[in-house]
């Protein structure tokens, strides 16, 4: 389901509802045609995870050189909110 080129860590991993509504966004975002690795396809994650019944989800989208070089992207999905 998600591709290759994405990373993803999401936190809680355990929570089946919240990890299911996750891959429904995502594949919502692929029939829109946006590429799952861009910051696009992060942000859209975002607001459909809030809309699905999330409302401090939040997704960190990182990309670093070597990601860039490898054409990769990395998300950390957490569904509680930011860390401090």
């Amino acid at each position: 389901m998600i591709e290759h080129r994405l990373r993803v860590t999401i936190v809680p991993a355990d929570d089946s509802r919240f990890v299911q509504r996750l891959q429904d966004a995502c594949a919502a975002i692929v029939a829109g045609q946006i590429e799952l690795d861009s910051r696009v396809a992060a942000d859209w994650l975002q607001f459909g995870l809030r809309a699905g019944g999330f409302p401090n989800a939040v997704v960190e989208y990182e990309r670093t050189a070597d990601d860039i070089l490898a054409a990769r992207a990395t998300w950390i999905v957490r569904r509680d909110g930011p860390t401090h």
